[in-house]
Formats: structure tokens, sequence, C-alpha cells
């Protein structure tokens, strides 16, 4: 449960991003940071869980081990990816509090990190997904009826 929570916390990030773009609201971007923040929270306790649940899927030979090689290496690099665009977030909130908001150049790079992050953690998910459901690694071709 916990693994699809980044996920979907980055798409409703992202809406409000984008809602707050375009409205120039402050209120609805600081909303948006803050979930940012909290999907970093949510990746920071599914990569920790990562390696346990990588014990017991040894010790029990139910994943291949390709799958699971492939889905680290991608948690890795969206774990890195989450902990920067926190970072820049934070950076995004400091700047509230010295009396002044982030410049368009922050904001826009937000939305767009956070879209290529949400492509990364959707292609995560699907790949721990693989090692969960093993037949989603070679779906049949759909039957002409």
């Amino acid at each position: 449960m916990l693994a699809h929570l980044p996920v979907v916390g980055m798409l409703a990030a992202i809406a409000l991003l984008i809602i707050g773009l375009i409205s120039k609201s402050e209120l609805v971007f600081k909303t948006a940071c803050g979930f940012l923040i909290a999907c970093t929270l949510f990746a920071v306790g599914t990569y920790l869980s990562g390696p346990p649940s990588y014990e017991i899927i040894e010790a029990a030979h139910l994943a291949d081990e390709e799958i699971v090689e492939r889905h680290a290496l991608f948690g890795q690099v969206s774990f890195v990816g989450m902990i920067l665009l926190a970072a820049i977030t934070l950076g995004a909130l400091i700047q509230y509090a010295q009396g002044e908001g982030p410049g368009k150049v922050i904001r826009w790079t937000l939305l767009f990190a956070s879209l290529i992050l949400a492509g990364s953690l959707a292609f995560t998910a699907h790949e721990g997904g693989e090692i969960r459901h093993p037949e989603l690694e070679h779906l049949p071709a759909a039957v002409d009826q």
C-alpha cells in the first residue's frame, strides 16, 4: 500500500501545481509543495522497504532476479530524483518564509521535474508489479474474435 502513495500523490501534486500556475494562487502552490514533500516522505518509506522485501522474495524464490534488479535500479533513480525535488521544494517554501515567493523559474522547474518523476515512479511501480505479478511481464496479445 505504501508504494502506491508516492505515485498517486505525485499526480495530485502535479494537478495542484498546474492549477496554482494557471490561477496564480499562492495557496494552491503552497499546497502542491506540501504534497511534494509528503510524496518524498512516502518515497523514503517505500525505498527503505525494498531491502527487507527483497530478502523475503529471494528466500522464497518468488521472482526473476533480472526483474528485481531492474526494479531496484529504477527505485534508486526515482528515490534520488524525489530527494532532489524535495530540496527544490523546500527552497521554494523557505522563500515564502523570507517574505517573498519563489520565482517563475522555480515554479516551472517543480512542475517539469514532477512530470518526469511521476513517469519514473510509475515505471518503477510497474516493475514492482512484475515482481509481485509475474504474469504482467509477458501479457498475451489480444485475441481477434
